[in-house]
Formats: C-alpha cells, structure tokens, sequence
C-alpha cells in the first residue's frame, strides 16, 4: 500500500508454456532470472476456511511469499531486490502459460539524505522544501520559537540554531535565522514523529532541517554545552527506472488481476505486497482463461507510478474490471475498496458464496493502492484488503507477520470474484 508522504529494466522472452494441476512449486528466484536471462526478449473477520472451490492453493502462495520476501527480500523500487522480483514473477507467469512482457517506464524518486552531525553521532534529518542543498557547520544555539525576539536574547551570528515548531511558520523561522546571521537552521518537531514542512515563498540560503521530538533533549544539552553541529540539508529527486510485467492469454485483455510488488526500502514486505502479488500468481495459474490479464504493478510505494504508467500506455476502452490485491497475508477487517458498482457485486458473489465476513471499506486519509489508477482511466477496480496492519513499512513485515489462515480466506475470495466476474468459456 502507498503512503503518499512518503519504485532496472529488463525485457524479458514472450513465451508461452503449458502448465498442468501437477506442476512444480515455485522455483527460486536465482532460477527463475537464470532462466529468463537465457530467453531474453520482448514479446479472519472473513468466514470459512474450506479449500478455495478451484484448484487455487493457499500452500503455492505462501511459496512464493516465501520467495518474494524471504529470499529476494527488500524490494524498494528502482532497485536490484525490485528487478530481481520482476524477473521471478515474469517467469512464474511464462510457466503457467501466459505470454510475458516486461514493460519499462521511470518515476520521480524523491530522496532525502538531510543529517545533523552531532559529536561521534549523526541525527536523521528531513530538509524543509525550498531548503537550498547545502551543508554548514557552527556551534549549537537555542533560539525559542524563531520568533524575532528569541534572536535578539542571544548571539547567533556564524552558529547553528535550534528552534521548537510551532508559534509562526516556517519560513520566518528561516528569515529570522538567516537575518539574525546563522549559517543553519534545526526545527525540533513539537510532538511525536519526524515531519516535513515548507517554507513557502521564502528564499533562503542557509540549510534547514527537521528532526523528531525524541532529539530535543539531546539538541538542548549539546547547545548547552557550546557544542559544534553539522546541518546538512540534501535532498531532491531523480528519475529512476522501474517495470511493470504484464501476463497476457491472447490479444486482448478483458480484465485484469493486479498487485504491486516492490516494498518500501525500511524491510521486506511480507504482507505490504509480497502477500498480494503471490496471490494474484496463484490466481493466475488457477484461472487461466480467454480476456483475463495479469499485471505486477512496480513503483507503488513512491506513488502509484506503475499503474499510472500502465494506463497511460495502454487503452482502457472495453476493460472491464481490474481485482487488485494489495494487503491480503493477515485479515484483521476484511474489506472490498474501490469502485462502488464493483464493490457491491463483488460482495454480493462472496456472500452468495457463503463469506461474509467481508465489507465494503476505504482506505485511511494519504492512502490508496493500484485500484485508483483504474478509477481514474475510467475502469471499475476494486482492492481486496485484508485491513489494516501496525508492521506495514516496518522491517518487522517479515514473512512472519503473514498467517496461513488468512491467505487462505483472500485466496477464496479471489477466487470467488474471477469466477464469478468472467467464467469459464
């Protein structure tokens, strides 16, 4: 799942292979871009935990959880871990007998590497926008709220200058700190928390910086002691390649099932995605019919690149639906998120079905997955969501943070939907 506040290319061989009912567990991911490599070119809140009603197996999901995010690990987009997860997930499709593309695009990576050198430490930083990219180094100093006055107590000139958020905004601070003739400037944040500000139409040339509430002490303390900082400001943003890899059955793609598979780069992703995109490949195996696609979204977490790049490059018009799956490995409020005319058919084929331990739900404020994407290109799409989760973009996600009995439940319901939406010709 993105947060908003906060995704190597790679083409990889179109090729078609038959699958049968007792095909190998998932292979490795070592095998698989070995494999690929030699190809290379384009062409539980819910209830009931019986077996899925195809031959969909929770078993075949948790392997390729386990090899997602257990033995490729983190998958930040735009890196070795992302690229190496499409190349298993192309080849996990091409072994089901699907026709495989790797399709390259680039997204807007925002980085932040902001510090302050304190005496045999660093503290994480986050650079105010509109910060200039700048480091400098002085002796600590407090200055109160940043107000004019709070500089006027005190000595600042060629020192760097420690202020509490709160009291005016931040681009006075700023002003204030740099007219008063500091070099730097570090806004204590006045509650828990990292946080990121701006300083609007205010144009300084001094670094300035955020920290958490939990460095105040130490910062009060150290400018006590008249000891020296150094405040580095860098941060930006820089276009980075990621991929998208697409399963198609034919010519034209009626519907599709959806996941993102890179993680955020603080762990693994075990339920936030690894969960959801060894589903959808489970479900694809399973279901494997006429019009129905599959597409591992890259670059979610950075901001829904991936499916906004897929619906850019490619015609909407006569889709009918895409079934995301994003949070599935660990129910704590089943839900259905996303287009309302498709939510309620699709919890009306669950309970049909007998489950109804699921809802219709939406996503907290700054949140949103692949779904919306497809909203906006007109498409009905829907997440399946298996709620909400303390450990998500947590190194702590690990494949222990993923249960059975969920999988199992999500991959029921899935497989419920396909079913019902696009039966069998």
């Amino acid at each position: 799942m993105s947060r908003y506040l906060l995704a190597a290319t790679t083409l990889v061989a179109l090729v078609v292979v038959a699958c049968s009912e007792q095909e190998a567990a998932p292979q490795t991911a070592a095998a698989a871009e070995t494999a690929v490599a030699a190809s290379a070119s384009p062409s539980p809140g819910a209830s009931g935990t019986a077996a899925p009603p195809s031959n969909a197996d929770p078993d075949r999901v948790l392997a390729h959880l386990k090899v997602l995010a257990g033995e490729i690990g983190t998958r930040a987009a735009g890196t070795d871990g992302e690229r190496r997860a499409a190349v298993y997930i192309a080849s996990t499709l091409r072994d089901a007998g699907y026709a495989v593309t790797v399709e390259p695009f680039t997204f807007d990576l925002r980085y932040d590497l902001s510090a302050v050198g304190i005496p045999n430490a660093s503290l994480k930083a986050l650079a105010l926008t509109g910060s200039p990219e700048a480091e400098a180094r002085g002796i600590a100093v407090q200055a109160g709220t940043g107000r004019p006055e709070d500089f006027s107590l005190r000595e600042v000139r060629g020192k760097v200058v420690v202020v509490d958020r709160g009291g005016i905004p931040f681009g006075q601070k700023a002003a204030n700190a740099q007219g008063a003739g500091a070099v730097a400037l570090i806004v204590v944040n006045n509650e828990g928390g990292a946080f990121r500000g701006t300083l609007g139409d205010v144009k300084v040339s001094i670094p300035v910086v955020s920290v958490e509430h939990a460095e105040r002490a130490r910062l009060a303390d150290l400018a006590q002691a008249g000891s020296t900082l150094t405040v580095t400001a860098a941060a930006g943003s820089k276009q980075t390649p990621s991929q998208n890899v697409v399963g198609r059955t034919g010519d034209k793609c009626e519907a599709y099932l959806g996941a993102h598979y890179d993680s955020v780069p603080e762990g693994p992703g075990a339920n936030d995605n690894a969960s959801g995109t060894a589903m959808i490949l489970e479900l694809a195996r399973a279901n494997r019919r006429p019009g129905l696609c599959v597409i591992a979204f890259g670059a979610e977490e950075y901001g829904l690149w991936g499916s906004q790049s897929f619906v850019k490059q490619h015609p909407t018009t006569g889709v009918r639906f895409l079934l995301n799956f994003d949070m599935v490995g660990k129910i704590t409020g089943a839900q259905i998120v996303g287009d309302p005319a498709l939510q309620e058919k699709v919890l009306g084929l669950l309970k049909q079905a007998g489950k109804t331990g699921f809802r219709a739900g939406q996503f907290p404020p700054f949140a949103s997955s692949d779904h919306a994407s497809f909203v906006s290109a007109g498409v009905p799409a829907v997440t399946f969501h298996s709620g909400d989760d303390p450990l998500i973009h947590d190194p702590r996600d690990t494949t222990a943070n993923v249960d059975r009995a969920s999988i199992e439940t999500m991959l029921m319901a899935g497989d419920i939907a396909v079913d019902g939406l696009i039966p069998v010709r």
